[in-house]
């Protein structure tokens, strides 16, 4: 599936029950609805593909696995006209199944590796497509360089204008590594992130919002890569957040069944869509920062806004007795948990908050008394 703006997203091909699909549908969000495309020229029935967004109202196509051999062939989609053409760069990857496709600026998507018939099976060059000469350029790597791992079923996603994370993917064992590639420089860089998802293959990523990526779903199962037991998928989200280079669990009680194979495409809004992998159902998730915050401070009884530009501030609060502070950042994760001995009757406690451990942004600290509860809004701009 590839996001094509206004709420739509472009989907082409798969498998089906007994043969490849060489079908091209449309979803609009608004109508909540799909709608088939036809038209007599399309790219052969294939999986395993990849498509991206290239330019406003185009979307570029290019391999999968057939009958027979994997497939090299770049087609591009008209969002106008509605139909697909077969274009014929001078340069192209070599023919693969499962490569990992991006868009990377207006104009340019990037590709990485996927599965080929060579020797190695596994690739991990780097290509760019450039619409403005209808051509692929291999990225020059030495061997000092940076790469992705040679692998398959890893993840990618466009996360702002000119860079690309990839997360995951399988080789002899499912992998959890985060990759950054810069269109500037034209290299890979290597994250360290804090936490990060388990080592999962076959999952699939979104940008949903600037510098934030959305992973959902995949196989973490340390078995081969497509023998498909649904029991073993994976059925959790995580957000990499491009700012501080961490990922973070975002726990959604309703959500869909566990799956690889599947997609998510942005949609627009602070949305996403999920279709596939096994199923035929279609959800939306919507990144809501507050909402699982909101719902446990109902009755709250005051709540002030403290700007941190240091790493101390000196808080008053109204509770008395011992209070209980949690400190959660904005998707509602708990980051901090802790006692402490609040005033006495008809006095003013106070906290002294060190912020020293965290991040610049927005937290919440909830101080729980012996009767009320008070909210406190920390702003961390130093």
């Amino acid at each position: 599936m590839a996001e094509i703006g206004e709420g739509k997203v472009l989907l082409f091909g798969g498998s089906g029950v007994t043969s490849y699909l060489d079908d091209t549908w449309i979803y609009d969000y608004q109508e909540n609805n799909w709608t088939q495309i036809n038209n007599p020229i399309h790219p052969i029935g294939r999986d395993h593909l990849s498509m991206a967004r290239i330019t406003k109202n185009k979307v570029l196509l290019f391999g999968g696995q057939g009958d027979v051999w994997p497939f090299d062939d770049t087609w591009i989609f008209d969002l106008e006209t509605l139909k697909w053409t077969e274009i014929k760069p001078l340069n192209k990857p070599s023919a693969r199944y499962k490569p990992l496709l991006s868009q990377l600026s207006n104009n340019k998507v990037v590709l990485v590796g996927g599965v080929s018939i060579s020797i190695d099976l596994y690739e991990n060059d780097t290509w760019v497509f450039d619409f403005d000469n209808l051509n692929w350029e291999k990225i020059p790597l030495d061997f000092y360089d940076t790469k992705t791992p040679k692998s398959e079923g890893a993840a990618i996603a466009q996360i702002d204008s000119g860079k690309v994370v990839f997360f995951g993917g399988w080789d002899c064992g499912g992998l959890d590594n985060t990759y950054l590639f810069n269109e500037n420089t034209e290299k890979w860089k290597y994250l360290k992130p804090k936490d990060k998802p388990p080592a999962i293959h076959s999952s699939s990523m979104a940008n949903i919002r600037k510098n934030q990526i959305v992973l959902w779903g995949g196989n973490p199962a340390e078995g081969y890569i497509d023998s498909i037991a649904y029991n073993m998928n994976y059925d959790q989200l995580w957000l990499y957040n491009l700012n501080d280079s961490n990922w973070i669990h975002v726990k959604t009680p309703i959500h869909p069944k566990g799956r690889c194979y599947h997609n998510i495409v942005n949609l627009g809004e602070n949305r996403i869509l999920l279709f596939g992998g096994g199923y035929n159902d279609t959800w939306v998730f919507t990144l809501e920062p507050n909402a699982v915050l909101d719902n446990q401070i109902a009755d709250l009884i005051n709540q002030n806004s403290f700007l941190i530009q240091n790493n101390k501030v000196h808080i008053t609060t109204n509770l008395i007795g011992i209070c209980n502070y949690k400190l959660y950042d904005i998707y509602g994760k708990v980051l901090k948990e802790y006692s402490q001995a609040g005033a006495l009757e008809q006095e003013s406690s106070y906290i002294d908050f060190d912020a020293s451990d965290i991040s610049n942004g927005v937290y919440f600290l909830v101080v729980q008394g012996q009767q009320k509860k008070e909210i406190i809004r920390l702003m961390v701009a130093r």
